[in-house]
């Protein structure tokens, strides 16, 4: 950490450091959403940010990668942009892929709430 502070390093890796908190951030309401919109509760007030902050750090990744790291020759901080995109994309497929199973699974809980009121 010296020697990233010294050498003033840290401003090349920072903006991917930034790039993977909100990855997390997004993936956190990504999760939040799942969970509110089984219990068949609103969910639209955390899916709109997660699609935004997934969108905008994906870009962003991208953007720095060919305009920056790649042309700089920064190698080792372009195989972590590239890291990042790759588990963006397994995040996006895979909530796309799950997407029918969300419905049935809120349809049952609705269902079951349903049942218990009656």
């Amino acid at each position: 950490m010296f020697y990233l502070a010294y050498s003033q390093s840290y401003k090349s890796v920072w903006p991917v450091f930034g790039a993977a908190n909100q990855l997390l951030a997004a993936l956190t309401l990504i999760s939040l959403t799942v969970w509110l919109y089984v219990r068949g509760l609103k969910s639209w007030f955390t899916i709109v940010p997660a699609i935004f902050m997934t969108i905008t750090t994906v870009v962003s990744l991208v953007y720095k990668l060919f305009q920056e790291y790649i042309a700089l020759r920064m190698w080792t901080v372009a195989a972590v942009d590239v890291v990042l995109l790759m588990l963006s994309v397994a995040l996006i497929v895979l909530v796309a892929g799950k997407a029918r199973q969300l419905v049935a699974a809120r349809r049952k809980v609705v269902a079951k709430m349903v049942s218990e009121l009656a």
